[in-house]
């Protein structure tokens, strides 16, 4: 339990530092549900519904200060997801590349300015 309290506060610090950089969950959303389809991970099975939390948790963990690869934020990523609205049947290995395409495509638009 002090595990996830600590992962969910990292997530929280690290969500409410992306939004004062100017991520904009509005913008990221919109995106996301035109582009998702057009994704290589894209299954018929789901509906935006059930990416949408992926994206969330990938974009929400990045932090602008700190740019680091997926692989260093996945963790953080995946608890997020699972404790603020995974989407069953969905598991965490079929979310993941969407919550990897969003952590990236972040740090792409960031780097780009």
């Amino acid at each position: 339990a002090a595990v996830g309290a600590f992962v969910g506060g990292v997530a929280g610090g690290l969500a409410g530092k992306g939004i004062a950089e100017n991520i904009d969950p509005t913008v990221e959303t919109g995106y996301w549900e035109s582009a998702y389809q057009d994704r290589p991970y894209y299954s018929d099975e789901y509906e935006f519904s059930h990416y949408e939390p992926a994206y969330r948790a990938g974009w929400e963990v990045y932090d602008p200060s700190e740019p680091v690869q997926w692989s260093e934020r996945e963790k953080v990523a995946r608890a997020r997801w699972e404790n603020e609205g995974g989407q069953p049947p969905m598991t965490w290995d079929e979310a993941r590349l969407a919550a990897q395409d969003a952590y990236e495509r972040v740090d792409r638009n960031r780097k780009a300015r």
